[in-house]
């Protein structure tokens, strides 16, 4: 089976191994002994691997690059209109990939990246 991760989390490459969040990863490492393939849908980048990093266990590890984006300035706003669509593509294609259920995604991506954390304001 393969378990298909789409998420914001921004992950690194160095010397065949993918780095990411340690807690996070942890818990994919967790879910990846029970998969053939892990297919990682996710913003790369080029930065030094932090203390706070952790590689993937898993020998079938496939990364699929997003751009990252957000929308804390109005440049930033119209950026992500333009690689909105492209992220959905790679989503498509990575969902094509594997089975719907086993996909875990992170419901922040989705609420939050999409409609922007500056926008929604919670008043009890």
């Amino acid at each position: 089976m393969k378990f298909g991760i789409i998420t914001h989390a921004v992950h690194k490459i160095k010397d065949g191994q993918i780095y990411g969040y340690e807690p996070y990863v942890r818990e994919m490492n967790l879910w990846g002994k029970h998969v053939d393939e892990i297919i990682i849908l996710a913003p790369i980048t080029e930065e030094e691997i932090t203390s706070i990093e952790i590689a993937y266990h898993h020998i079938n590890v496939k990364v699929m690059p997003i751009p990252n984006f957000d929308i804390t300035s109005v440049k930033n706003l119209l950026r992500s209109l333009l690689v909105i669509p492209k992220i959905c593509c790679e989503i498509y294609k990575v969902m094509k990939r594997g089975r719907p259920h086993s996909f875990k995604m992170s419901w922040e991506y989705w609420f939050i990246r999409m409609f922007g954390s500056n926008f929604i304001s919670l008043k009890t």
